[in-house]
């Protein structure tokens, strides 16, 4: 066992007796220990004293845990580049197994929790016991709970590299897999970041060949977590066997098609075996070639045996079938399987051979078919597709690759570098031929490589989100060729060029008319949920007559072949068989229309009906109390009032609610939330934009009850959300606004000047001012784009906030399959509960830009998570005799358990422009 040590003491003292002094040497004074849990759950800037275990120690970076945390551990960084601490580290000190206690301060890296140099103001080695056992760990639950594991040791079994050989580079980035399943192949995927020599000794091992376990600790750069690999032990081969291609194409009677079949990680005396069969995804079976029955035994012995060769030969059987496919599996007791976990031959009759699909069916019943047929493909993820797509779908045998819409054609090279980077070196960029704005800017639409192509840049932007029209050419503005671009019409070759209506339209070369049609078919065919099909429909005939008039060739075929292969088999089926654009979108199919939309519109108040005697109106926090009056603030004339849908009441004038807020030398004028009780109580988070700044929000907790004198309940920087539950208000901080935490308060329902008590806290909140409480008594609130970790774009519950309040992520709105759609920074605004039918409900206003057919607002049954959506800002305006919507600034909705949803809008004017006036919107027998 080690002597305790502890870096040398730090502060002088003088100490006199009688007349004699001396300097003595005064020990660093260690504040409070805490669990490792909660010093993170304090955050940046926070002094904290923690004890823990160390994991791995080498270079500067020391990590170590405790038993703490939700994942029965809880993990830091100290990191030093020089000092005793440092030393200690090179010395062998402090190394796996050493337990520490570790004082200091806390500060982030790009979103990695540390205490980092100078802030480490004391440690003590006391003593070497064992290192912690790693937690056995998926990727994906790698990338959705990541902030839970980082800095911990953990174990992660059956992964591969992606595209990776030779050996480890330094500060370099590897993307790893697991056999996981995820809607895209990135979600199953992490990044394994190899840092510099100061951090890892990795560097110049050789890059494991098949499946490999790791062991180590987790890191995070910039909200995405990696496995930061310290010891060459942290990873370790695992015997396997692959294929050496995932997919080839033949047409039948074509020359034998071989396919490698490897080990890996074999040791000397070792005799192993991996049989190769037919897969049950198969169309096509072991009769279709010759020289496999079906069921093909290899054995491999010793260490780093040679590859064996599969070989298939196609057999043409004088029938047309189309497109087949036969998948070789392998199977082995010997070892596991690496990937590609399959090999895939599709067989044509013919280069652009047609095949019959769901013959007979038309309309509706043809789409449901399709979907089961070619629904739920499983795309690479977005860099990794655009990588395929420059490197080998889009690229010929000379490495040229074309710009879809001009023809601009560059060299693209994989083996010089990666190839995405180098086709934007050269202005070949990705375009999406159904725009993200439209429904593809999500995952896994947004990585679907049926619809990426490559586009020169100017090209592609000038596309812009635009629907495919055919323009007169007297008409266009811009034609564009190669890397030529001009605004008269060309003398020769016409079809050739692309052409630019500006603001309205774009119409494609002639001969990638029916490339584009048929891409369209198949999102909205595959993506009903996200297409917006307004914008479909505004282009179905044109995209019919073009599928027409551009049939489907060879190439277009090989590669959606090709594409299929990189995205589980998943075809587009439009590409197979001409018929189903026309059996599906076409005169008489009634599939495809732009669903009704639900319930019924009602403009509730106008301008003119909210607009007090001071002619100022501006409707913020909005609540409907039981006896059906609508409860807001209004922000310009800085009273409260009510609508009962046929009159406008003054619930608190300014003057006397001003005088109410006596601690506020300025005029309130802002509200930050609203929450009302079952005795129909308003409760107001109110301010003062006058005595705000960008880190401090003084904030008022303002009770105006249904009879009687108002209250202030409370006084705090940065409030941002409330919402009542049996006599207990929850108040969100925003510490950014000058909260003294990011996390959750509450105070009691009555008496005046009360202290906030803390429920919970995380550094990683960007709470914004929606938030309610459900039957049970669980809070939840969104959580916004400014966060970290995994709650960014989150909602976030609080189970148990009076007893032993938990922390954790409820639902991401914006994850795969939800028809919620992201944006930069215009994301759920408001949520309120309802029991509807028997069943909760979270409503939610979805304000962003990117949403189909613009704000959206949706519901989340609290059972299971499913969300939908109820109606859209098109919906809204097509039915309401208003031409715009620009949401309230804050809580904008109110909602009801009848299935009304009340919503306001506000005055906004660009550019001497009106773009929308003050009203509220109700919208009944709108439930999910």
């Amino acid at each position: 066992m080690p002597t305790a040590k502890t870096r040398p003491a730090r502060l002088l003292e003088l100490a006199c007796t009688g007349v004699l002094c001396a300097l003595l040497l005064v020990p660093f004074a260690h504040g409070q220990t805490i669990t490792i849990n909660e010093a993170r759950n304090q955050g940046v800037g926070t002094e904290v004293t923690v004890d823990g275990t160390v994991t791995r120690a080498f270079g500067d970076f020391v990590r170590f845990q405790d038993g703490s945390g939700p994942t029965g551990a809880s993990g830091l960084v100290v990191r030093q580049t020089s000092g005793a601490f440092h030393d200690d580290i090179q010395d062998g000190t402090i190394t796996q197994g050493t337990e520490l206690q570790v004082s200091g301060t806390l500060s982030e890296f790009n979103g990695l929790l540390q205490i980092n140099e100078g802030d480490l103001d004391d440690y003590t080695v006391q003593d070497q016991g064992t290192v912690p056992s790693p937690q056995d760990v998926e990727l994906v639950t790698l990338r959705t709970n990541g902030e839970d594991y980082e800095s911990e040791l953990v174990q992660a079994t059956g992964l591969d590299f992606v595209r990776a050989t030779g050996t480890f580079l330094g500060d370099t980035s590897y993307p790893v897999i697991d056999t996981v399943d995820a809607p895209t192949l990135a979600e199953s995927s992490l990044t394994f970041r190899v840092q510099g020599s100061g951090e890892s000794n990795v560097i110049g091992d050789p890059i494991p060949n098949g499946v490999f376990e790791y062991t180590g600790v987790i890191g995070e750069f910039n909200s995405q977590y990696q496995l930061i690999p310290v010891r060459s032990s942290d990873v370790q081969s695992v015997r396997s066997f692959g294929v050496g291609r995932p997919f080839a194409q033949a047409e039948e009677g074509s020359a034998t098609v071989e396919v490698d079949v490897k080990a890996f990680a074999t040791e000397s005396g070792d005799d192993v075996s991996v049989t190769a069969t037919v897969g049950t995804g198969s169309t096509a079976d072991a009769g279709d070639v010759g020289g496999f029955s079906g069921s093909e035994t290899f054995t491999f012995s010793g260490d780093d045996p040679p590859p064996q060769t599969l070989s298939l030969d196609p057999i043409d059987d004088g029938t047309d079938e189309g497109v087949e496919r036969l998948e070789v599996v392998l199977e082995s007791s010997d070892g596991a399987i690496a990937r590609p976990p399959r090999f895939t031959l599709w067989l044509l009759d013919a280069p652009a051979v047609q095949t019959t699909i769901a013959a007979g069916d038309s309309g509706d019943a043809l789409i449901d078919a399709l979907q089961q047929q070619f629904g739920n493909p499983r795309p690479l993820g977005y860099d990794l597709a655009r990588d395929s797509m420059y490197a080998r779908i889009y690229n010929d045998e000379t490495n040229t690759v074309e710009g879809t819409y001009s023809g601009f054609q560059i060299t693209v090279d994989p083996s010089e570098g990666d190839p995405s980077v180098i086709a934007a070196d050269k202005g070949i960029n990705t375009e999406h031929t159904w725009p993200q704005s439209k429904g593809a800017g999500q995952e896994p639409a947004r990585s679907d490589l049926h619809i990426l192509v490559p586009t020169r840049e100017e090209v592609n932007s000038a596309r812009s989100n635009f629907p495919f029209g055919e323009i007169p050419d007297a008409d266009t503005d811009t034609w564009y060729f190669e890397d030529q671009e001009q605004s008269t019409p060309p003398e020769t070759d016409r079809p050739l060029w692309s052409e630019l209506l500006s603001g309205q339209t774009f119409e494609p070369r002639h001969s990638v008319k029916g490339n584009v049609a048929r891409a369209a078919f198949y999102f909205v065919t595959i993506y009903p949920n996200r297409a917006n099909f307004s914008f479909f429909d505004a282009q179905r005939d044109t995209l019919l007559a073009w599928h027409e008039r551009d049939p489907v060739d060879a190439t277009e075929m090989r590669r959606n072949l090709t594409q299929a292969g990189y995205q589980d088999n998943a075809l587009n089926p439009f590409v197979l068989d001409a018929t189903l654009a026309e059996r599906a979108y076409g005169s008489g199919a009634d599939a495809g229309d732009d669903p009704p939309a639900p319930g019924t519109f009602e403009l509730f108040a106008d301008e003119s009906d909210l607009t007090p005697s001071s002619g100022q109106t501006g409707v913020q926090c909005l609540v409907q109390r039981s006896t059906g009056e609508l409860v807001f603030f209004n922000s310009n004339d800085g009273g409260i009032f009510s609508w009962n849908g046929s009159s406008l009441s003054g619930e608190r004038a300014s003057d006397d609610l001003n005088n109410d807020i006596s601690g506020e030398s300025n005029t309130i004028d802002r509200c930050d939330g609203i929450a009302v009780d079952a005795s129909d109580n308003a409760y107001f988070l109110l301010r003062a934009s006058g005595s705000s700044s960008t880190n401090s929000w003084p904030t008022f907790v303002y009770k105006l009850p249904a009879s009687g004198s108002p209250t202030v309940l409370a006084n705090e920087d940065g409030l941002q959300g409330v919402a009542y539950d049996s006599g207990a208000l929850y108040l969100a901080g925003v510490s950014f606004r000058g909260a003294p935490i990011d996390g959750f308060f509450s105070i009691d329902d009555s008496g005046a000047g009360q202290s906030l008590t803390e429920i919970v806290s995380n550094s990683n909140l960007d709470l914004d001012y929606g938030m309610d409480v459900d039957e049970n008594g669980d809070v939840y609130a969104f959580s916004g784009g400014f966060g970290g970790g995994n709650l960014v774009r989150k909602i976030v519950q609080v189970t148990d906030p009076s007893g032993s309040p938990t922390l954790e992520e409820f639902v991401d709105p914006y994850g795969s399959g939800s028809p919620l759609v992201a944006d930069s920074g215009n994301d759920i605004s408001d949520l309120r509960i309802i029991t509807f039918g028997g069943t909760e409900y979270m409503v939610v206003y979805n304000g962003s830009f990117q949403a189909q057919d613009g704000d959206q607002w949706g519901t989340i049954q609290l059972s299971d998570q499913s969300i939908e959506v109820l109606f859209n800002r098109t919906d809204l305006l097509n039915n309401i005799p208003k031409s715009g919507y620009t949401s309230a600034f804050t809580r904008p909705m109110a909602v009801n358990s009848s299935g009304d949803v009340f919503t306001t809008s506000r005055f906004r004017e660009d550019n001497g422009e009106v773009q929308s006036t003050d009203y509220i919107a109700k919208v009944s027998n709108a439930p999910p």
